[in-house]
């Protein structure tokens, strides 16, 4: 009876090392992915000029956010692995920083994609105003008071914490309800409306003044007419773009957002909730697909970059040879 007891312990533990160790490889995968993608991003906006813009310079500090996010999942690989975990579970800050990375990660994310649409919204219904005053020291004060906010509010767990032994490194039980409640999901929620609220509102004004313009064009000009419709496609086009990165942010996000109230209020599986942030980092791997999808002139820089450092490398071969 003993040796079937024992058994049974060895088996369970045999289970739940390959769970964890399934775990830890999909987070491997993912954050070479996202570091990768992100990384190369970055650079491509560094070294092409022609995509110094307003709307991605706030693509770019999107870009940082979810580059945080590949870091956090590098410190969970280590907080998942039994040899490890004693240093989260033991250590407060630990624990608590690579926390705190996460939600600071998620409120920039949000904070850049408000950013992102307030940027287009005044564009395109205050176009006088937006080209007076919407300068590149503007958009990065701008980004930089945000990221400031994001970095305050996201390090308040390490005050508003209720870290014990008992509890161990579990954001669930250790951070405070009011907090998560709050400063994490009421922000959630308000940045998804705001950003409905804008685009909606881009749309029905972009496609009047379409109509307003088309009509005095085709009156007047209509050898430019066609010239017009050009500029109007490229603009439509980097709209359709910012709303398909606001669309895929809000999809793998707003399952935890959920989750996360309906686990403080009526109660819910720990791993469900685990489930869902391992979705909402998913998130972050994606924009670099999206920009190559939708953007032809980001295409173009990827592959430049590409290119550029493979030929470094190349030459860098040659010489050494």
């Amino acid at each position: 009876m003993a040796d079937d007891n024992e058994t049974n312990t060895t088996y369970a533990e045999s289970k739940g090392m390959l769970k964890v160790g399934a775990v830890i490889s999909s987070n491997c995968l993912v954050c070479a992915v996202i570091m990768f993608n992100n990384i190369l991003l970055l650079v491509t906006l560094a070294r092409t000029r022609k995509l110094w813009t307003p709307p991605n310079a706030y693509i770019a500090s999107l870009s940082v956010a979810d580059l945080l996010v590949g870091v956090v999942l590098v410190f969970r690989n280590f907080w998942l692995h039994p040899s490890t975990e004693w240093i989260f579970d033991d250590y407060k800050y630990a624990c608590l920083s690579v926390i705190c990375l996460l939600y600071v990660s998620a409120l920039q994310s949000q904070a850049s994609l408000v950013l992102v649409s307030l940027d287009r919204y005044l564009y395109i219904v205050h176009p006088f105003w937006y080209q007076r005053n919407v300068t590149s020291r503007v958009t990065a004060g701008i980004i930089g008071f945000t990221w400031l906010v994001s970095i305050s509010i996201g390090f308040l767990p390490l005050e508003l914490n209720m870290f014990s032994s008992e509890t161990g490194c579990n954001p669930l039980e250790m951070i405070s309800k009011t907090y998560l409640m709050i400063c994490f999901n009421t922000f959630f929620f308000l940045s998804a409306s705001l950003i409905v609220v804008m685009y909606g509102r881009i749309l029905c004004v972009g496609n009047r003044h379409r109509r307003q313009i088309e009509a005095v064009m085709l009156s007047t000009m209509p050898r430019r007419c066609h010239m017009l419709t050009k500029a109007e496609k490229f603009h439509w086009q980097v709209i359709k773009f910012l709303m398909l990165v606001c669309g895929l942010f809000f999809l793998c996000w707003t399952p935890l957002a959920v989750t996360s109230v309906v686990y403080f209020t009526a109660g819910l599986p720990k791993l469900l909730v685990s489930i869902m942030v391992s979705i909402s980092a998913i998130n972050s791997a994606l924009n670099f697909y999206v920009l190559i999808v939708m953007d032809k002139n980001f295409k173009e820089a990827f592959m430049s970059t590409i290119c550029c450092c493979s030929a470094r490398q190349s030459a860098d071969l040659c010489g050494g040879d």
